[in-house]
């Protein structure tokens, strides 16, 4: 019975880790998922930031938002006797949240000098093994579309780039094309949302490079669930 199971085993991690996926998920229906209160335009990078604790730790809850905003604002304050500060975080904020978290990260900078195939299959890449991705992009570079793309409609703020912060957790082929699976704090209709990979990965270059790459490692039985092919 053992050596069935083991070689059961094996035909499945053959499969899995050499056979290409058309579809692949860290996170199918959106557990770490979540959505900003409504009017709410300046804590998209706290809240993903607590979507990338929560992928690394199950026992990590948010049951009230503000307040875990608030804390994860103060951790990343010099002076935490000051009054909450609501600017909009960068990358750097991320990172101090994740350091205090003890949550692991690799930060990868991709630069021009890629191609844009070989940035899309470094994330497509670090998904495979386990990775989900934070990004930082200008929403007006991406359009919208109600089948692929943001379901809403973005403009400059004050002058500035619409930037937002988004998670990549996934991927699926749509319409001949591979697409990202993404959670989009921005709303509901963001939860697993698709974005074709082409125009996320240009909207990388174009804005901001830094990338954040989050890993947790994954049963196999998860691995099976989550891979289609």
């Amino acid at each position: 019975m053992w050596r069935g199971q083991i070689l059961s085993l094996m035909v499945v991690s053959f499969m899995l880790f050499s056979t290409p996926a058309k579809a692949f998920s860290n996170d199918p229906t959106g557990k770490i998922f979540i959505a900003k209160s409504f009017g709410d335009f300046s804590n998209c990078g706290p809240i993903s930031a607590l979507m990338l604790a929560k992928y690394i730790n199950s026992d990590f809850r948010t049951s009230d938002l503000n307040a875990d905003i608030i804390r994860a604002r103060k951790i990343t304050m010099k002076d935490k006797s000051r009054d909450v500060d609501y600017r909009w975080w960068n990358m750097r904020d991320i990172k101090k949240y994740l350091t205090h978290m003890s949550v692991q990260y690799d930060e990868v900078v991709m630069r021009n000098n890629l191609s844009l195939d070989k940035r899309k299959n470094e994330i497509i890449s670090r998904l495979n093994q386990g990775n989900i991705v934070l990004i930082n992009v200008n929403m007006n570079d991406l359009p919208y579309n109600s089948e692929v793309g943001k379901p809403y409609a973005t403009f400059p703020l004050l002058g500035k780039a619409w930037g937002h912060f988004l998670v990549i957790i996934g991927y699926k082929e749509v319409n001949g094309q591979m697409a990202f699976e993404i959670h989009d704090s921005y709303s509901k209709n963001g939860k697993n949302r698709l974005f074709y990979a082409n125009n996320i990965v240009n909207s990388i270059n174009s804005y901001n490079p830094e990338v954040i790459f989050v890993k947790n490692t994954k049963t196999m039985d998860n691995l099976w669930a989550s891979a289609s092919w």
